[in-house]
């Protein structure tokens, strides 16, 4: 089984952590919805009203005309594209529904990850609280996960120039705080 992380920091140690097999949601995506997100049997009262805050940022960042910009602003560096920027801003718009699986691990220096080809993305209740994270960066690592189960990877855990310019870092920008100028900053308010 392939798992991708997104790594925040890690503090030196490889953790081995083996997610179990989880099964898709059963019902269908609201096709006014881009993302509808669904906790799993694990969520506090707390991470299920947070889920409506988080669906609500990925929905109005994904589905804005700053998003569509930034993803195809004239020369952005891509890597692994899986297409043109045109399709990806097309894939990352296809209705879809999202296990999240939260989890807690101290030691675990990442906020998010995937596994591949399944529809559930695995958030860090220990990252998410060190870091501090606003609805915007919850909602980047929730964006950056589910361009992985869309299909866009990236090389590695690294934090490098090229792992940058992958479609999951470049979607990680576009939710950064709005600024004028879509080149420059993301789209998320």
């Amino acid at each position: 089984m392939r798992v991708t992380l997104f790594l925040f920091v890690l503090s030196g140690c490889v953790i081995k952590h083996e997610p179990k097999m989880v099964q898709s949601p059963l019902r269908a995506p609201d096709p006014k919805k881009i993302i509808t997100l669904v906790c799993d049997e694990k969520c506090s009262e707390g991470e299920r009203l947070r889920l409506a805050i988080l669906e609500a940022k990925l929905n109005e960042t994904l589905g804005s005309q700053c998003f569509e910009d930034f993803i195809t602003a004239k020369g952005r560096p891509y890597h692994m594209l899986n297409g043109n920027p045109e399709s990806v801003v097309k894939t990352m718009r296809t209705p879809q529904v999202i296990l999240v699986n939260y989890f807690f691990h101290p030691a675990f220096g990442l906020a998010g990850f995937d596994v591949a080809e399944q529809p559930v993305i695995h958030m860090n209740r220990a990252s998410i609280a060190a870091f501090g994270m606003n609805a915007c960066a919850e909602a980047s690592v929730m964006a950056h996960e589910i361009a992985h189960v869309k299909g866009f990877m990236h090389r590695g855990n690294e934090n490098n120039e090229y792992n940058n310019s992958t479609v999951p870092y470049v979607i990680n920008h576009a939710f950064d705080p709005k600024r004028e100028d879509y080149r420059n900053g993301g789209c998320c308010l």
